[in-house]
């Protein structure tokens, strides 16, 4: 695959804005899974990490559920890219299709909606034991809307 990816970047222009656009998704699309990993890692270390102080701002909402919200709506990001990917990388390495069924954007949104539940849950729910941290409805909602964000702009774009 790596080859194949390789050949595609040799064949682009070399001087175009367009070829550069180009570059950065063939490499973008070939560490989805990498990056999906390194982000999940990330995300579990902010969670039980004891004691995480996030800055103050005298609102009504706090910047904490503003970066639940958008750390979850990206983790969906990473997550679907990479499901994609995979369901895509099958098909064109399958030789009989008709045998075989491949995840859809809905399959795939779907598994996500789950999966976003059973996250948002388990991470608070670990927060409830770690010294320091404590489990709050307000960032399992907030964790619930990043994930639903992302699958009602997905379902939306059409």
């Amino acid at each position: 695959m790596l080859q194949k990816k390789d050949a595609r970047l040799k064949t682009l222009p070399k001087h175009s804005n367009q070829s550069f656009h180009k570059k950065l998704f063939l490499i973008w699309e070939g560490k989805v899974k990498a990056i999906f990993v390194f982000y999940s890692l990330l995300v579990l270390i902010i969670t039980v990490y004891p004691r995480l102080d996030v800055p103050y701002i005298p609102s009504h909402l706090s910047f904490d559920k503003f970066a639940h919200t958008f750390m979850y709506f990206f983790f969906s990001y990473i997550y679907f890219r990479m499901r994609s990917q995979a369901t895509n990388e099958q098909a064109s390495n399958w030789q009989d299709n008709t045998s075989r069924k491949f995840l859809s954007k809905k399959e795939i949104l779907l598994e996500l909606f789950f999966l976003g539940n059973l996250i948002s849950v388990f991470m608070e729910y670990i927060q409830k034991h770690i010294p320091g941290r404590s489990f709050c409805w307000f960032d399992i909602l907030a964790n619930l809307l990043g994930f639903y964000l992302f699958i009602l702009v997905l379902v939306l774009k059409k």
